[in-house]
């Protein structure tokens, strides 16, 4: 058995002042199915909308998924919890 800091079926998120923003991380072979097509289709593109300039409010890379809103983690943390 191994105590691993990312286990399986949960999502751990953590609030890290330095960044203003709520992180989480999972393994990507681990994630539910259609997690990116949700992120999407609720939170709009990742990253910085390249029209008008704004941060979507989310934003990944590698198995990390960044959050600039409490109101996107509780909605995700409904979705996916």
């Amino acid at each position: 058995m191994t105590n691993r800091k990312f286990p399986n079926n949960q999502w751990r998120i953590d609030y890290r002042p330095d960044r203003d923003r709520w992180e989480t991380y999972r393994t990507p072979i681990d994630w539910p199915k259609e997690l990116y097509g949700w992120l999407w289709q609720t939170f709009g593109h990742p990253g910085t909308d390249p029209d008008t300039g704004e941060h979507s409010g989310w934003d990944y890379h590698g198995g990390r998924i960044y959050f600039s809103s409490e109101d996107h983690v509780s909605m995700f943390l409904l979705k996916w919890s």
